[in-house]
């Protein structure tokens, strides 16, 4: 198989980062992308969620929520503070 070359700009500090955690993973830099530009050709998608959202918030700390079910969903959207499903989406093959 012929290779070929890429160049990217990317953070210094970024690049070294990521340069360790690939050699924690035995891998290298070349590798890694690789893996990733084979699964985004297979899979014809980014592998992992890409959003413009606001960052994601920490989970609340529920070690002193009492561990009795819920008798509806809104009993359990109210204590919980947010309704779970009302950020899923359907994806769009379309695209």
């Amino acid at each position: 198989m012929s290779q070929t070359m890429i160049t990217f700009r990317m953070d210094q500090e970024l690049k070294k980062s990521m340069e360790q955690t690939c050699a924690d993973m035995g891998l290298t830099m070349t590798a890694a992308f690789t893996i990733f530009a084979k699964k985004v050709v297979r899979e014809r998608r980014i592998p992992f969620e890409v959003t413009a959202g606001p960052a994601a918030q920490p989970a609340p700390d529920v070690s002193s929520a009492s561990s009795a079910p819920f008798d509806t969903v809104s009993n359990a959207v109210e204590t919980c503070g947010k309704n779970p499903l009302s950020s899923l989406t359907a994806p769009d093959y379309n695209h």
